[in-house]
């Protein structure tokens, strides 16, 4: 049975950006080892999807507590 692993892809821009999308590409390619779920935002909904089937779109303000709620709620 695959584990899940949840990625915040949130911010897929820099350095980051560039580390989580490498994620995304290497745990995409172990599909059978892992099911990949991504919190992403609107904007990079189908750059992303093409490694991630399983995406919750999350468009809160960054450090509100809306954010928190629904980012905890998302990789439950």
């Amino acid at each position: 049975m695959p584990k899940t692993v949840t990625i915040d892809a949130r911010w897929l821009v820099g350095g980051i950006g560039t580390y989580t999308r490498n994620l995304l590409q290497q745990f995409h390619q172990s599909a059978n080892r892992f099911e990949i779920q991504a919190i992403v935002r609107k904007r990079d909904y189908l750059s992303v999807r093409h490694f991630c089937p399983s995406l919750t779109v999350i468009d809160a303000p960054i450090y509100t507590l809306r954010e928190q709620w629904l980012v905890a709620r998302a990789s439950r």
